[in-house]
């Protein structure tokens, strides 16, 4: 009887052990993490463009700073819609962008200055990529040893905001005026950092290559006089966006496609999303 008590027992031990083992093994295993990526792509895509503004949203909450630089492209057309003046600002340019604006961290909220056809405006960033205009987003920020230069530049902004100054839309540099270009550059040598030297239109590099029937139209209506030095967005030998005084931060990006997120910002977006 001792015999079947003791085998019992080992029998029992046994049960128990590979009891423990399983349910051990049972905790170890990780639970399954949510693959985002086809919801995440789905959201980017929807038509409405709620899920690309608040990815665009939460990274300029993450990676913004005041003093940083915002290179886009979008479409304005001007002459009755005839001329695609974004267009054509960038074959002249031979650049990928069209427009430029510079970054305010206020309290808790990020602010985009630029100024546009209306006048200058100080508009928050998530309605300044909420515009369905825009197709292309860069950035660019102050080496390190620039960044101080970034407050007073960013208080020059805020007063031709307040004052309303008009667009310059005879690109002309010493009439008052501003165009977004000149803006950010009078910006910063105000703030005692120049960012670019300007070039004469003619001397653009895409100048001959612009449709002459279109050039010589625009440089009509608009009284623009081909031999003005203007500033430019750039590209990688002219421009601000070639500066010395900038750096890296984001290379041009398609607006539809927000930089890749992390798992735990794909949730944060999604969870904004459906909160809205």
């Amino acid at each position: 009887m001792k015999r079947r008590s003791d085998r019992g027992s080992v029998w029992l031990a046994a049960l128990l052990l590979a009891c423990t083992v399983c349910l051990t093994g049972c905790r170890a295993v990780p639970p399954p993490v949510e693959d985002l990526s086809t919801r995440w792509q789905a959201a980017i895509g929807m038509p409405d463009t709620r899920a690309r503004v608040l990815a665009w949203q939460h990274w300029g909450e993450t990676h913004l700073e005041s003093g940083d630089l915002i290179f886009v492209r979008g479409q304005h057309r001007i002459l009755l819609g005839l001329v695609d003046f974004s267009r054509l600002a960038s074959d002249l340019t031979e650049s990928p962008f069209s427009h430029i604006a510079l970054v305010s961290r206020e309290g808790d909220r990020l602010w985009v200055y630029d100024t546009v056809a209306e006048g200058p405006r100080r508009i928050a960033f998530a309605d300044f990529v909420a515009d369905r205009r825009l197709t292309l987003l860069a950035a660019r920020r102050l080496r390190l040893e620039h960044r101080h230069h970034a407050s007073q530049a960013i208080d020059f902004c805020y007063d031709v905001w307040q004052q309303q100054v008009p667009f310059d839309d005879s690109f002309r540099l010493d009439n008052g005026r501003w165009y977004c270009s000149e803006l950010i550059e009078m910006a910063f040598r105000y703030a005692g950092l120049p960012l670019s030297e300007p070039v004469p239109i003619r001397q653009l590099p895409g100048y001959d290559r612009v449709s002459p029937a279109v050039g010589q139209v625009l440089l009509a209506a608009r009284s623009i006089d081909p031999t003005e030095p203007v500033f430019f967005p750039g590209n990688d030998s002219a421009g601000i966006w070639s500066s010395a005084a900038l750096e890296p931060l984001l290379e041009p990006t398609d607006i539809r496609q927000p930089p890749q997120p992390t798992i735990e910002v794909a949730e944060t977006v999604a969870n904004r999303l459906d909160a809205n």
